[in-house]
């Protein structure tokens, strides 16, 4: 009876473990919905209010990393540090992705309307293809991860009992 409750344990955390290793993926597909999100805010903002940047940014609400991402660019600008912004604790984003969103804060609010316009309805199409894909991965491999994870404790638990 101790070996199956143990057992049962083992399975449970197993599963857990393979939701924790999957994490990754949901990081990435929420980072980038947020990321679609800011993008059409903005746009939305530069054909038709084109209030600063700072007071844009006060009305509208971002969630996870994609705001610490915008609230570190925001504090790099305050502090008038011209550098790209830096991506690397951001493990979840390919070396393509942190390029292209280090490019990406880098034109943010800079130049005028419409060279802004035109950078970032082209930028709308490689953030919905990045969107796109890490939906579409974070589906499968979440299931694959906690399946894996769930197997794995069964076959822990076949091997105790």
């Amino acid at each position: 009876m101790v070996k199956f409750i143990v057992g049962i344990v083992v399975v449970i955390f197993t599963t857990y473990c393979g939701r924790y290793f999957a994490r990754k993926y949901t990081l990435r597909k929420k980072f980038f919905e947020q990321a679609y999100s800011f993008n059409n805010d903005f746009l939305e903002e530069l054909n038709y209010s084109k209030r600063p940047l700072g007071e844009f940014l006060a009305k509208r609400q971002y969630h996870g990393e994609f705001e610490e991402v915008l609230m570190e660019e925001i504090k790099r600008r305050n502090l008038r540090k011209m550098l790209p912004l830096s991506l690397e604790e951001y493990l979840f984003l390919t070396m393509d992705e942190r390029r292209f969103f280090g490019d990406y804060f880098l034109h943010l609010g800079r130049g005028d309307t419409n060279a802004q316009k035109s950078y970032y309805l082209r930028a709308e199409n490689s953030i919905n293809s990045f969107k796109t894909k890490a939906v579409e991965e974070c589906k499968r491999y979440i299931d694959l991860y906690t399946k894996m994870g769930f197997l794995l404790g069964l076959a822990i638990l076949i091997i105790l009992i």
